[in-house]
């Protein structure tokens, strides 16, 4: 039951993430911000809320966030981005789909692969570490 409801929470912090960077995106466009800065800058503030909602609500460790952790949540970051440009290169180039059909189709193996790197490697205190 204690993993049902922290794969909840996970799913809550995606979904939280998502609406801070559509948000933070429609706020600076209107905003007139060029849409090439509008589009790095929501999508940071959104793996910002992501890293924070996971370490505190999902995984629920109070510790303070640890350079350790940063890197390896960022590692997994470019894991994912790894796994979503092969399925659209896949999508694309190998069945004649859209880009879109493909990132759409990534979505099940990246939501996996954060889950269980999150679990297991990223949020995990390190063997010694002291809680703060």
């Amino acid at each position: 039951m204690k993993v049902l409801a922290q794969f909840i929470r996970f799913v809550v912090t995606g979904v939280t993430s998502l609406l801070v960077d559509l948000g933070a995106l429609a706020l600076l466009l209107r905003a007139g911000v060029a849409p090439e800065i509008a589009v790095a800058v929501a999508f940071l503030t959104g793996v910002a809320v992501n890293l924070l909602m996971h370490k505190f609500f999902t995984f629920r460790d109070s510790a303070r966030l640890h350079g350790y952790q940063v890197a390896r949540y960022f590692t997994v970051v470019a894991i994912n981005l790894a796994i979503t440009e092969a399925a659209v290169w896949i999508a694309t180039g190998q069945f004649g789909l859209s880009p879109l059909a493909g990132k759409l189709l990534s979505l099940p193996p990246v939501l996996v692969v954060t889950y269980t790197l999150s679990r297991v490697w990223v949020f995990v205190p390190r063997k010694g570490a002291r809680a703060t």
